[in-house]
């Protein structure tokens, strides 16, 4: 069988199928899934060219992006259904991480520049330099450059 026509078969539809409820819509490699812009495919580990014999074996099918896919080819066997709940584990508390840190970047932007407004509007100027000049110290030139933008602008510059 050609390979037009095993992948418009029924059979290879009905196990590409299974493979997705079974695994998820997500790249079992780089954990990319549709709200990323991934286009999913479903991966035969051991090649078909190769092993024809293992076409339609459930255990032999994996789902991977179409540039996980591309790269591992039919040169690699790569298995990655082991790491998939292990991989959501990690990627959820990552996540989590990272809007945790968000919240608090965000957070301390707006102390930042809360504090920086009432020092540069107190009319004490060389005040609100020490005060920025302290704060450089702490959170280093290009973190305040980052938050304070264009407003930003140490020795009066």
């Amino acid at each position: 069988m050609n390979s037009s026509d095993f992948f418009n078969s029924s059979a290879w539809h009905r196990v590409r199928f299974a493979t997705l409820r079974r695994y998820g819509a997500a790249c079992m490699a780089c954990g990319r899934g549709k709200k990323e812009g991934a286009i999913l495919q479903v991966d035969h580990i051991r090649p078909r060219s190769k092993f024809p014999e293992l076409a339609l074996a459930m255990d032999n099918l994996q789902v991977l992006c179409k540039e996980c896919n591309m790269g591992k080819s039919n040169v690699f066997m790569d298995d990655f259904t082991g790491m998939t709940e292990e991989r959501k584990k990690q990627d959820e508390a990552l996540k989590q991480w990272a809007q945790f840190r968000m919240r608090a970047y965000e957070r301390l932007r707006e102390w930042i520049r809360m504090k920086w407004h009432l020092a540069k509007n107190s009319g004490n100027e060389v005040e609100a330099k020490a005060w920025l000049y302290g704060y450089i110290r702490t959170a280093g030139e290009s973190r305040m450059r980052e938050i304070l933008g264009a407003e930003y602008s140490p020795g009066g510059k």
